[in-house]
C-alpha cells in the first residue's frame, strides 16, 4: 500500500485516487466535475498561480494533459477536449 498522498488545495489526495502521474504533475478524476469525463491535472507543488510554476513543471503539465487527453479521446471516442486553467484570486500585482 502506498502512503503518498497529493494536495489539492487544502485537501490530501490518496495515491490510489491517481491515474497517472509524473515527477511534476498528477492526474485525477474530478469528483465534482463540470462536464462527463472531466480530468484534473495538477502540479505536484503547490503555487497559488500559473505564473508561480517553473518552466519545466508548466511544460510537464501540458505534456501530461496531452497524453492524459489523447487517451481519454480515443477510449470515450471524443471529437474534441477542453482545457481550463483555474487559479485562484489575484491579490495584488
Amino acid at each position: 500500500m502506498s502512503l503518498e498522498h497529493y494536495t489539492f488545495g487544502p485537501y490530501k489526495i490518496d495515491a490510489k485516487e491517481i491515474f497517472y502521474s509524473t515527477p511534476l504533475s498528477y492526474a485525477m478524476v474530478n469528483l465534482r466535475p463540470a462536464l462527463p469525463v472531466h480530468v484534473l491535472v495538477n502540479p505536484r507543488r503547490e503555487v497559488k498561480r500559473f505564473v508561480d510554476l517553473t518552466a519545466e513543471e508548466a511544460t510537464d503539465i501540458w505534456l501530461t494533459a496531452h497524453k492524459v487527453g489523447r487517451q481519454l479521446e480515443c477510449y470515450h471516442k471524443a471529437s474534441s477536449l477542453t482545457f481550463n486553467i483555474q487559479v485562484r484570486p489575484l491579490s495584488h500585482c
